[in-house]
């Protein structure tokens, strides 16, 4: 809420009613939160000196140093970690993320292909897919997802709007807006699939099916400033009824007074 101070006076209380390493990591996650990174390290540099070797500490390190952007510092205390068998799937993932950044597709593939832990599997294929389209290779990237899916079947869901984005940036919107009907068969009531469908239709030209999907999309999440905003400026740009679209921009701005592209709106 834009209150820092206060926040970290709540934190220290809590560190002082319940101390022990756990509350003082979270203490150090909302100090690197703020983006307060040296004081974060300092903290850490602290608890290490009083529990050494501690392979927790040696995680939040890394996480830390990859907030505050030290990708070499972090890449290597994650393949420190790793050489000692701690957090195995997790630093296989933040290592392929580090390597996706690089744009070292090949080796981040080879990072996510190595996890197999259930929590960990589905943001691996994921990072595989963006490996691929790295490579240029968008069909090897659905496929990855569509085999994981069809291996998968209670998280295929989960890999639908990805398979959606790929179809989108391969100019397949055909394809791409039946990925998002087969989605809202299994989750009709998702603001964002109808935000995502209207959006689809929108920059085809169909403004009526884009002004249905938008309308659902606030049916589903009246107090979501963007299917608002995204409602009343469709109904802006393609129709006359300027008076409704004015009423959502309006409640979209309660929301959100300070949100630019919902000022761009009410100014159309």
């Amino acid at each position: 809420d834009g209150q820092r101070s206060s926040a970290f006076e709540q934190m220290a209380f809590a560190v002082e009613m319940q101390p022990g390493l756990e509350m003082e990591l979270e203490f150090i996650s909302l100090v690197a939160a703020a983006g307060e990174y040296e004081d974060a390290i300092e903290r850490l540099t602290r608890l290490e000196e009083r529990f050494p070797g501690n392979p927790e500490l040696r995680r939040a390190r890394a996480i830390v140093l990859l907030q505050a952007d030290d990708i070499p510092g972090a890449t290597a205390e994650f393949t420190r970690l790793l050489s000692e068998a701690y957090f195995v799937e997790e630093c296989f993932w933040y290592l392929g993320q580090l390597a996706l950044q690089a744009n070292d597709f090949p080796q981040a593939i080879r990072y996510f292909e190595r996890i197999s832990s259930e929590s960990w599997l589905l943001r691996a294929q994921q990072g595989i897919s963006q490996a691929y389209l790295g490579l240029g290779k968008p069909e090897l990237a659905i496929q990855t997802l569509q085999t994981f899916a069809a291996a998968n079947p209670k998280r295929t869901f989960d890999t639908l709007p990805m398979q959606a984005d790929l179809l989108m940036a391969m100019g397949r919107r055909d394809e791409a807006l039946q990925i998002i009907e087969t989605s809202l068969e299994y989750k009709p009531w998702d603001t964002q699939l109808w935000l995502y469908r209207g959006a689809v239709h929108e920059e085809a030209g169909q403004y009526d099916q884009a002004i249905k999907a938008f309308a659902k999309a606030v049916e589903f999440g009246p107090d979501n400033a963007t299917a608002l905003n995204a409602l009343g400026y469709t109904l802006t740009i393609a129709t006359r009824r300027y008076e409704e679209a004015e009423g959502y921009i309006s409640r979209a701005l309660e929301f959100e007074p300070d949100n630019p592209a919902i000022m761009d709106s009410m100014g159309w």
